[in-house]
């Protein structure tokens, strides 16, 4: 059986949707249906209820993708490590980092660890703050930079405060408090507030809420969308604003303002993130080389 049928079916689960996941993984639905199937065949067993509203997994096909999962990981992983051995690396500790704060979160951390640890090769995993939560549950990085504290399956990590991130406004350009480098909250009374439709910003909506609260008003919004990219592009129209770490600040353009918010408690923590049952002795040896 060949390992690509086992990723597709993985990422089959994730969409529970054959055109969606057959797109993803660049071949055509026909195609994904046929590897499907030999799977199953191979198995003796069906992982899947289909169809023609919707595509479920069966309880032996939960099971089977929990269990596949890790062992790709666990695939992946050896695959990985022998690549480096090869060019004289004796280990490697992978990092998730959202791709907007690779530097900013970071900082001179990487070079530091690398003198101190050259056999080592960090490898560096970016994206959106959830693919990356999900990517240290499923064993795909060691550890993960974030400024979250509460979201779903947050027991199964262990969190190592690193600093306080403040919090600051991006506005569009042309409106009139684009001309100071800082504003309050008060500033942005009458202001819609955007956010980004997932659980990770949960958490940051309701610290802004909280905060506008105490400054003595109640905030528009907030005006969800579906990705960061999307609240820029209407921050850049002019209708509305974002509240965010400063890392964002990079944004600032001849169309975008980025202003520090001068209110007390705007500000969040940037953790360390690592799954509690990890046994990677380069874990520890990381957060212990950073937090100093």
């Amino acid at each position: 059986m060949k390992i690509e049928y086992f990723r597709e079916f993985t990422i089959l689960a994730e969409y529970l949707n054959y055109t969606a996941a057959a797109e993803h993984l660049y071949i055509t639905q026909p195609v994904l249906s046929r590897h499907i199937a030999a799977l199953e065949e191979h198995l003796g067993a069906a992982l899947l209820i289909r169809n023609t509203q919707s595509v479920e997994l069966t309880e032996v096909g939960k099971i089977f993708l929990e269990k596949i999962t890790a062992i790709l990981a666990d695939y992946d992983n050896l695959c990985a490590r022998i690549r480096l051995a090869k060019l004289g690396f004796s280990d490697c500790l992978r990092i998730g980092v959202p791709y907007y704060a690779l530097n900013d979160y970071l900082g001179h951390a990487p070079e530091i660890f690398e003198s101190t640890y050259p056999d080592v090769k960090l490898l560096y995993s970016v994206g959106d703050p959830n693919e990356i939560l999900h990517n240290l549950l499923m064993d795909k990085v060691d550890i993960a930079l974030l400024a979250n504290r509460n979201f779903p399956s947050a027991e199964n990590f262990e969190f190592h405060a690193l600093y306080e991130e403040p919090l600051g406004v991006l506005i569009n350009r042309n409106d009139p408090l684009a001309a100071q480098t800082s504003c309050s909250l008060t500033d942005l009374k009458d202001k819609l507030f955007f956010s980004i439709d997932n659980f990770y910003f949960a958490e940051l909506w309701q610290q802004i809420k909280n905060l506008c609260q105490n400054a003595g008003f109640e905030p528009q919004g907030p005006a969800m969308l579906n990705q960061a990219e999307a609240a820029l592009i209407a921050v850049r129209r002019g209708d509305g604003v974002i509240i965010h770490g400063r890392h964002m600040r990079r944004h600032a353009s001849d169309e975008i303002a980025f202003l520090d918010l001068t209110d007390k408690g705007c500000s969040r923590t940037v953790s360390i993130l690592c799954r509690k049952k990890n046994a990677s002795g380069l874990v520890r040896k990381f957060i212990k080389l950073f937090s100093k």
